[in-house]
């Protein structure tokens, strides 16, 4: 990502995308909740959007400290759309190299997310 400009259309597309996948996922829990709590007393809690709040702050801050290459490679991808052949056209790579370089990113950034639900 070459600006600033563009690094905000990323984050905005992954927030959107992170916040759709959580609130389909809310919606079946609450469903599954609801079933259950008809007759239990139980009452639901706003939590869930607090968590998805530092999850977005979270991720906006570890892409920003990625490297400008891997930034590239997530926003051709992810925002943009780009298959992993036409990555690797664009760098001279096989899609196989590109595909083990995104992957590692996630990968890194998985553990990274781990390590801080664990604290």
């Amino acid at each position: 990502m070459r600006d600033e400009r563009q690094l905000r259309g990323f984050v905005r597309v992954i927030t959107k995308c992170v916040a759709l996948d959580f609130f389909k996922a809310e919606r079946r829990r609450s469903g599954t909740l609801r079933k259950f709590s008809e007759g239990h007393g139980v009452a639901e809690s706003a939590e869930p959007l607090v968590q998805l709040s530092a999850r977005i702050h979270w991720l906006t801050e570890q892409l920003q400290s990625l490297s400008d290459d891997q930034r590239q490679l997530l926003d051709w991808r992810y925002r943009l759309g780009w298959t992993l052949e036409s990555i690797g056209s664009r760098l001279g790579l096989k899609s196989g190299a590109i595909d083990g370089r995104i992957r590692r990113v996630l990968q890194q950034l998985k553990r990274q997310s781990e390590e801080c639900d664990d604290v």
